[in-house]
């Protein structure tokens, strides 16, 4: 006899059950204009996703086991984008935010995706992995994105700096960090 427990019997989930083909022009465009988002938004997001991908053969930027343009779209572009519906206090809202620190962002999540989103707020992409970092910049780069920056170091780097410090202890209107570990 063999005994189950209910971790034998839960159904697992793998990165394909939250696949999005971005190219889906009825799913994956239904759903970024329900964010609000435009047709060059899209498709940004869309040649992030591809972006991504082509990174990720070379530089570990998010696991490569199902590393594909449907992915990243439903498993990492979209969830970066839902932060931007969240509630913030004081009836603000992640539209009014003039800068945005996203610690630890990796390969670029939710930094990149909120920066397509939300083109009049300033980003600052913080990482302390160099290549991954340097593969955030070329591609925020080549999506055109003049509202993001990137910091090469610790988030607490940037605050205890003697020269620096002043110029970010304070100065974000939001803080995001996503599979942050202490």
């Amino acid at each position: 006899l063999r005994s189950t427990s209910n971790s034998d019997n839960a159904q697992r989930t793998t990165s394909m059950d939250f696949a999005i083909d971005p190219h889906n022009d009825e799913e994956a465009r239904l759903l970024t204009s329900k964010l609000g988002l435009n047709d060059k938004q899209h498709e940004k997001l869309v040649q992030l996703s591809s972006l991504v991908v082509e990174w990720n053969d070379s530089i570990n930027l998010i696991s490569r086991k199902d590393c594909t343009e449907s992915v990243v779209f439903g498993r990492h572009i979209m969830p970066s984008l839902a932060v931007g519906a969240v509630p913030l206090p004081e009836d603000k809202d992640f539209a009014s935010a003039e800068k945005v620190v996203d610690v630890g962002t990796g390969g670029g999540f939710p930094g990149l995706p909120l920066a397509i989103a939300y083109p009049d707020t300033n980003f600052l992409l913080v990482d302390s992995v160099g290549k991954k970092l340097s593969a955030v910049q070329s591609m925020a780069e080549e999506l055109g994105l003049p509202n993001v920056r990137t910091h090469h170091g610790r988030a607490e780097e940037l605050v205890d700096d003697i020269l620096e410090g002043s110029r970010h202890k304070g100065a974000y209107d939001i803080c995001l960090g996503r599979s942050v570990a202490a």
